[in-house]
């Protein structure tokens, strides 16, 4: 059985603490087709490399960073404006016209 892990640095945002986690990653090919083969499976979250708590991928979309919504980015990034979110993902390498991709998950 394969183990799946998603790794989080910190829950400072606190979004982790909600029953559905949105998270926003960069895009790469082997990164959409682990997330894909992934859907309905359990992932264990953990936090610089503790285990958090297990969740249940929803669903993988591939979208342009700068199509996702706004609301979402700044939820992601525990910004308050638009423009933070997006110097926060700059600073994380996802510029507004890359791919990136939008994971959904729920608590178990």
């Amino acid at each position: 059985m394969l183990v799946r892990i998603l790794n989080f640095n910190r829950n400072w945002n606190n979004k982790l603490n909600c029953i559905i986690i949105p998270t926003i990653r960069a895009w790469t090919e082997w990164g959409e087709q682990f997330y894909l083969r992934g859907v309905g499976e359990l992932f264990t979250i953990r936090i610089h490399g503790k285990v958090w708590f297990k969740a249940r991928l929803l669903s993988v979309n591939r979208m342009l960073l700068r199509d996702i919504q706004p609301e979402l980015l700044m939820f992601d990034t525990g910004t308050a404006t638009l423009e933070l979110a997006l110097n926060t993902f700059k600073r994380l390498g996802i510029r507004p016209e890359d791919p990136a991709l939008l994971l959904l998950f729920k608590k178990e």
